[in-house]
Protein backbone atom coordinates (compact mmCIF):
# COMPACT_ATOMS: atom_id res chain seq x y z
CA UNK A 1 0.00 0.00 0.00
CA UNK A 2 2.80 2.42 0.90
CA UNK A 3 4.58 1.60 -2.38
CA UNK A 4 1.47 2.39 -4.41
CA UNK A 5 0.91 5.71 -2.66
CA UNK A 6 4.56 6.65 -3.13
CA UNK A 7 4.36 5.77 -6.84
CA UNK A 8 1.19 7.84 -7.27
CA UNK A 9 2.82 10.85 -5.60
CA UNK A 10 5.88 10.53 -7.85
CA UNK A 11 3.71 10.33 -10.99
CA UNK A 12 1.71 13.39 -9.83
CA UNK A 13 4.97 15.31 -9.28
CA UNK A 14 6.06 14.53 -12.87
CA UNK A 15 2.89 15.93 -14.49
CA UNK A 16 2.62 19.19 -16.36
CA UNK A 17 1.16 21.96 -14.22
CA UNK A 18 -2.62 22.20 -14.53
CA UNK A 19 -3.28 18.45 -14.87
CA UNK A 20 -5.05 16.50 -12.13
CA UNK A 21 -4.54 12.78 -11.70
CA UNK A 22 -7.21 10.21 -10.85
CA UNK A 23 -5.65 6.77 -10.42
CA UNK A 24 -7.17 3.33 -10.88
CA UNK A 25 -8.09 1.33 -7.82
CA UNK A 26 -5.27 -0.49 -6.07
CA UNK A 27 -6.59 -3.81 -7.40
CA UNK A 28 -5.65 -2.65 -10.93
CA UNK A 29 -2.11 -1.55 -10.03
CA UNK A 30 0.72 -4.05 -10.47
CA UNK A 31 3.69 -4.21 -8.09
CA UNK A 32 6.63 -6.33 -9.26
CA UNK A 33 9.71 -6.83 -7.06
CA UNK A 34 13.07 -6.10 -8.70
CA UNK A 35 16.64 -6.68 -7.50
CA UNK A 36 18.20 -4.29 -4.97
CA UNK A 37 14.95 -3.63 -3.06
CA UNK A 38 13.36 -1.85 -6.03
CA UNK A 39 9.82 -2.30 -7.35
CA UNK A 40 8.20 -1.78 -10.75
CA UNK A 41 4.77 -0.16 -10.31
CA UNK A 42 2.33 0.06 -13.22
CA UNK A 43 -1.33 0.85 -13.79
CA UNK A 44 -3.51 3.55 -15.32
CA UNK A 45 -4.33 7.14 -14.49
CA UNK A 46 -6.93 9.56 -15.82
CA UNK A 47 -5.28 12.93 -16.44
CA UNK A 48 -7.87 15.69 -16.18
CA UNK A 49 -7.32 19.10 -17.75
CA UNK A 50 -8.46 22.39 -16.22
CA UNK A 51 -11.44 22.20 -18.60
CA UNK A 52 -12.40 18.86 -17.04
CA UNK A 53 -11.54 16.62 -20.00
CA UNK A 54 -10.15 13.22 -18.84
CA UNK A 55 -7.50 11.35 -20.82
CA UNK A 56 -6.63 7.79 -19.71
CA UNK A 57 -2.91 6.97 -19.67
CA UNK A 58 -0.84 3.95 -18.66
CA UNK A 59 1.97 4.64 -16.21
CA UNK A 60 4.97 2.73 -14.94
CA UNK A 61 7.97 3.57 -12.80
CA UNK A 62 10.63 2.01 -10.61
CA UNK A 63 10.33 2.93 -6.92
CA UNK A 64 12.82 2.43 -4.08
CA UNK A 65 13.91 4.03 -0.82
CA UNK A 66 17.11 6.07 -0.77
CA UNK A 67 19.68 6.09 2.03
CA UNK A 68 17.54 8.63 3.94
CA UNK A 69 14.45 6.33 3.75
CA UNK A 70 12.75 8.64 1.27
CA UNK A 71 10.94 7.31 -1.79
CA UNK A 72 12.67 7.75 -5.14
CA UNK A 73 11.15 7.18 -8.56
CA UNK A 74 13.03 6.51 -11.76
CA UNK A 75 12.08 5.56 -15.31
CA UNK A 76 8.70 7.27 -14.91
CA UNK A 77 6.66 6.66 -18.06
CA UNK A 78 3.16 7.90 -18.87
CA UNK A 79 1.81 6.61 -22.18
CA UNK A 80 -1.60 7.32 -23.77
CA UNK A 81 -3.87 4.28 -24.15
CA UNK A 82 -4.91 3.48 -27.70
Amino acid sequence: MELIHAAQALVRASLVEGLRASFSGEEEITVEPLPNKKFMISGWVDLVTQQGRPDRQNFSLVVYKDEFAGWVGEKISIIPQM
